[in-house]
């Protein structure tokens, strides 16, 4: 994991434990990410997919569900096409009535007795 990335990670992993979204402005200073440009919003993406896809290998929920847009507060379109291919999300359900109960599900694996060790 690069220092960028593992900056986003350790911001990921505090909001969790504080029951907290984070807003895509929030985090992509913290890698040096200027969300005017696509390039670097390409790469945010790309991040964010990392930490997530880390996280499910571990078996605990994709942690970027916290990471959401101004004004809508869910994730992008990108967070779901994920939460698809790593099984959590079958693209049917209504992504709002999802979102809101997985969201819930990172908080409470963030605030598990178990998460002390992660």
């Amino acid at each position: 994991m690069d220092q960028g990335t593992r900056a986003i990670y350790d911001a990921l992993k505090q909001a969790a434990r504080r029951q907290n979204a984070l807003f895509y402005e929030d985090i992509a200073p913290l890698a040096g990410i200027d969300l005017g440009n696509l390039g670097d919003r390409t790469r945010l993406s790309h991040m964010l997919e990392s930490i997530s896809l880390a996280e499910h290998a571990q078996g605990r929920p994709l942690l970027t569900a916290i990471v959401v847009l101004k004004g809508r507060l869910t994730p992008g379109s990108g967070f779901f096409g994920l939460a698809q291919r790593c099984g959590v999300y079958d693209g049917v359900e209504d992504k709002d009535l999802f979102f809101s109960r997985y969201l819930q599900t990172v908080f409470d694996a963030w605030n598990s007795p178990e998460a002390r060790r992660w």
